[in-house]
Order: C-alpha cells, then structure tokens, then sequence
C-alpha cells in the first residue's frame, strides 16, 4: 500500500464535453454553464412595438415563460392567435432570454401578429429526455388554464387576466419550435393532437429545422464539414448529452416516428 495521495497532487477535473463554451461537462461528472450565450450579431427589435413581461410556469422547477402582446393591434384583429414556443438548442443550452430567441419572438407577435409565449424547460445533462417533452406537455397544460376563466375566480399570477386584455384567442392556439423544440412540437402533437387541451383548440403545429436523429447518417450529415456551424460532430455532442444514458439515437424521443 503506497503512501496517501496528495490533493494537491490529484488531477483537477478537466472539460470533456464543451456546447459552444455555454455548457461544460467535467471529467467529474459536473457541469458548469456560463449565464452568457453565444456571442451573435442580433438585430434589436425591443423598440416598443411589442409588450412582454416575464411568468413563472412550473415553479416547483423554477421553470419561466415570456410572453409577448402587440401594442397596437387594429379592431378588427382584436382576438389574435397564441403561439406556444419552445425554443432549440439540442436540448442542452439555450433560454428564452438569449437575445436571438427574444428577438425572434418579438418579430412574431409584431409581424403575425399574435400572442407569445416563450417555454423555457430543463436542460440536458443535468436533466435528459425525455424531462423537456414532459416539460413541454406541462406548459400547454398551464396554457390552457390561464386561457380559459379560472372557474373559481382566481388568477393568482395575473397570467389569465393578461391574455384576456390581449385579446388571446383560446380557438386559435398554435404551437411551434425550432430544433429541439421542433422535435417537441411534433411529440406535442402526438401527445395532444388538435383536441387534446379542450376547451382550447389547437389549430395548428408548426415544426422549424426540427431535430430528428437515427443511428443511419443522411447524406447531409456525411457531406457536412467540420467547420459547420452544426457540425456531425456537434451534433453527435448534443445527443451524447441528452439522450438517456445507454439509450442510441434511434431512441423514440429523438425520431420522428
């Protein structure tokens, strides 16, 4: 038996898996994630068309949602659709308050117009699939609460009287997402279908560069360098760190089946 090892002497944990410097995986099994996103160039929107104010979905989870009403919206176009988003990022980074998402948003309640709200949900690894599907699931589900009247008058969270005073229409739901939260609008729409948040209708599901995988590589993925900005590699990364560990990529969360 050697003699005792130093702390000192130990090896420091060190970064085995990096999502564009925004989240780290250590050798220790901890991650650490920087509260700054990816530096992009993102045109500011904010300029006082569109109102927003901050919510609280899932508080249990301290999960949030930003929602988004036009300010001037013509009598005519008094009721306006709801978009429910989720917002991509392989299921491992992202926020509905990185300025791409926000701007983003901003765009589709000042040009559809419409009602906005923006999901945020748990991240992988700390959280896998399929913790941001049933994250999702739980946002609709509170959407459609606060969209119809609380039968016994209450609105705690002032979230009911807000959509009302925006002419939310609970006939016109739509819900939609890009990448990740593609590939969750479309297990949404499994899940509910068009009737599934009676009394509130879902119109329509509308699916942005969703994610979708499997264990065959499309020819796309063959022929894409490794100096793209979603790399195979990359993306090999993101499935790494959100699919259930031992689970492959034909995993049924990760498909589009």
């Amino acid at each position: 038996m050697g003699p005792p090892v130093d702390d000192a002497e130990a090896p420091r944990p060190h970064v085995v898996e990096d999502c564009r410097g925004v989240l780290q995986l250590l050798s220790d099994g901890t991650t650490v994630r920087s509260a700054t996103p990816p530096p992009h160039t993102v045109e500011d929107r904010d300029d006082g068309r569109v109102e927003w104010r901050d919510a609280v979905y899932d508080a249990g989870r301290g999960l949030g949602v930003r929602m988004y009403r036009p300010r001037l919206v013509e009598e005519k176009e008094r009721r306006l659709p709801v978009l429910a988003y989720f917002h991509g990022g392989g299921f491992c980074i992202g926020s509905y308050t990185w300025p791409g998402f926000h701007a983003g948003c901003l765009r589709f309640a000042d040009e559809l117009p419409a009602i906005v709200l923006s999901f945020d949900y748990r991240l992988a690894p700390e959280h896998r699939i399929p913790a941001a599907h049933e994250d999702a699931a739980t946002a609709l589900l509170w959407l459609r609460d606060r969209l119809v009247a609380p039968s016994d008058g209450s609105d705690d969270d002032g979230v009911h009287a807000w959509l009302a005073d925006s002419g939310a229409d609970p006939g016109r739901l739509f819900v939609s997402g890009d990448s990740a939260g593609g590939n969750m609008t479309h297990h949404m729409a499994k899940r509910f279908r068009t009737a599934g948040l009676n009394p509130v209708r879902i119109s329509g599901y509308v699916m942005l560069v969703p994610a979708f995988d499997s264990k065959t590589p499309t020819q796309s993925e063959l022929v894409t360098t490794g100096t793209a900005y979603l790399s195979r590699a990359i993306a090999e990364r993101y499935s790494r760190l959100a699919l259930p560990v031992g689970a492959n990529k034909d995993h049924p969360m990760s498909s589009s089946r």
